[in-house]
């Protein structure tokens, strides 16, 4: 349990890489470190998303403008002599994420990241910034869910993979209140 200016947050998955940034920020944690580190493909979308909804509440509180930046490396499995050697599902899982963050708010698009992506990365897509897109998608449905935002947009603002490895820039902004999204 996490306690900050009197909101209390139950997070579900403790990563060794969450605590000393809360710790920096001044949030007091009954549980300060974790006793083990989970490995990322053994991480089920429900604590992901659950990570990004309590991380979301837990920065909508402050009252700074905060930034939340997001490892967007995608499929690791794009060469046979690279590190990861070469996957077909590669690309699939490449493109399924392009979706998400072309498409959100929409549910095709959390489809294209929670079921698709997921079954790509299980087959050996060895995404490093997977588990991380994941929360932020729980973020961004906590977020607004909750009513205290309007809606998401996401714009793609790089692709490739130029190496071994795929990679995306993207943003997601909230939308200002009474836009029309289309």
């Amino acid at each position: 349990m996490l306690a900050y200016r009197g909101l209390r947050l139950q997070l579900i998955l403790r990563l060794y890489a969450t605590w000393p940034a809360m710790h920096h920020m001044g949030v007091q944690t009954t549980n300060p470190k974790p006793r083990a580190r989970p490995h990322h493909r053994s991480l089920a979308n429900k604590e992901l998303l659950s990570l990004g909804a309590a991380t979301a509440t837990f920065l909508e509180a402050l009252p700074q403008r905060v930034v939340w930046i997001v490892s967007a490396d995608l499929a690791h499995t794009r060469l046979a002599s690279g590190p990861y050697g070469f996957c077909p599902c590669a690309q699939p899982f490449d493109n399924a994420v392009l979706r998400w963050a072309k498409d959100v708010p929409s549910q095709s698009a959390a489809e294209a990241l929670l079921q698709e992506a997921r079954r790509w990365q299980r087959e050996g897509a060895a995404s490093c910034g997977f588990t991380g897109l994941v929360a932020a998608q729980g973020a961004m449905a906590q977020l607004s869910a909750n009513g205290t935002a309007v809606p998401w947009a996401g714009e793609v603002l790089a692709y490739g993979h130029p190496t071994y490895y795929g990679m995306m820039v993207a943003k997601f902004e909230r939308e200002p209140a009474g836009a029309l999204m289309v």
